[in-house]
């Protein structure tokens, strides 16, 4: 319960309430009394593996990408959703990645998304094995580079 009541402290102020404009910041101050119930319903639903389904209504703002205004594509969705549906992924969230790292189930070399991991760790692990290889004359290297950085929004 405590750990439910942690999360919902630990939301930002201006983190959106979605269609039910509740303020966040009421939901912060409120999350003694709101932990025991909001467990319950954690809990109920990781056990049915069922999301609230009115917790999956979002508010879907289009946010302009870069371009001319009057085109379309030139615009990405937003999705705003409930901010206790957002309390309950983090739950999950961490629960996941918890139960993946105790048990070793993710490669050492995975670094996407884990604590005290980050690109540039991928990035320098590789470097010292291609320096590591190319020093040993073992392989030769080949590098394939591709800009993917609107690769999301086709």
């Amino acid at each position: 319960m405590q750990h439910v009541k942690k999360l919902i402290q630990k939301t930002k102020p201006s983190m959106s309430a979605g269609y039910i404009d509740l303020p966040q910041k009421l939901m912060m101050n409120a999350a003694e009394s709101l932990c025991v119930p909001f467990h319950t319903i954690v809990n109920r639903s990781i056990r049915e593996g069922k999301f609230p389904t009115k917790w999956k209504v979002a508010v879907i703002t289009p946010i302009l990408k870069k371009g001319i205004p009057t085109s379309k594509t030139n615009y990405r969705p937003v999705s705003a959703l409930v901010s206790s549906g957002k309390v309950l992924e983090m739950v999950v969230n961490q629960a996941l990645l918890q139960h993946l790292e105790v048990n070793k189930l993710l490669p050492p070399n995975q670094n996407g998304f884990r604590a005290n991991k980050s690109c540039t760790g991928s990035i320098m692990n590789m470097l010292t094995n291609w320096y590591h290889q190319r020093d040993q004359k073992k392989y030769q290297i080949v590098c394939c580079l591709l800009y993917t950085s609107d690769a999301a929004d086709e």
